[in-house]
């Protein structure tokens, strides 16, 4: 997967915090290149919990995605 596209590790590092750029257009990015995360905040545990769900589901997309190539030949 390229770095440019939207649902990669490069630009899912981004909403974290490295690289420090918008992802998905989003708004709510820090002048202090500090990425999306909360840390240091009460909403720290809910915020990381919703990033690391969308990393589970995109690691069960390419699990399927690799299930069906294994099977299709």
């Amino acid at each position: 997967m390229e770095q440019k596209e939207l649902l990669s590790f490069f630009a899912l590092g981004g909403i974290h915090g490295l690289p420090y750029e918008s992802w998905d257009q989003a708004f709510g990015k820090t002048t202090q290149k500090a990425g999306y995360c909360t840390h240091g905040s009460n909403v720290f545990p809910t915020w990381h919990r919703a990033y690391v769900a969308l990393f589970e589901v995109i690691f069960v997309l390419f699990l399927v995605k690799i299930y069906l190539m294994s099977t299709s030949s």
